[in-house]
């Protein structure tokens, strides 16, 4: 039997937010630690946007102006989000950022996932978030000081 996550949005009794403030004037967050208390299932994702100040002249850029790294368990390396740029001598290199806004579905809710996080005994699962401006700010800033977040809906496993 195969399953279509996409059509039905699944029940998440928690949620957890990476949320910070990406300004004009510098091109990316130090990362966002989001812990968990115990073992989840992330079962959807949901970016989000709000003015947070700056120069009002400044544009008000859109979730596709903004990149997110997420990375699970830091110091190992895991990462749930690359990208693929072949502008580099090679043609091809894996980058860790992915666009903002791919965690929004095609209507413009939250994007169903299917993580599982931790494990039962295994302590505190944890996830990082960076945040950062998909054009470099040479010669900006381009854009408003703006809030940034995902949010992580999740079940508790076990």
């Amino acid at each position: 039997m195969v399953e279509n996550y996409a059509l039905v949005q699944r029940p998440a009794a928690f949620s957890w937010e990476a949320m910070t403030i990406l300004t004009g004037a510098v091109q990316a967050t130090a990362a966002i630690q989001v812990d968990f208390p115990r073992p989840v299932n992330i079962v959807s994702a949901y970016p989000s946007l709000a003015i947070a100040g700056g120069v009002n002249a400044l544009l008000f850029p859109s979730l596709d102006d903004i990149l997110v790294r997420i990375e699970v368990d830091t110091g190992s390396e895991r990462r749930l989000t690359s990208r693929f740029d072949s502008t580099q001598p090679n043609g091809v290199n894996n980058f860790p950022d992915v666009t903002l806004g791919s965690y929004r579905d095609t209507v413009g809710g939250a994007r169903v996932l299917d993580l599982r996080l931790g494990d039962p005994g295994g302590g505190r699962p944890t996830l990082n978030c960076t945040f950062t401006w998909k054009r470099p700010i040479t010669g900006g800033p381009w854009f408003q000081d703006v809030y940034v977040g995902l949010v992580f809906h999740a079940q508790f496993v076990g």
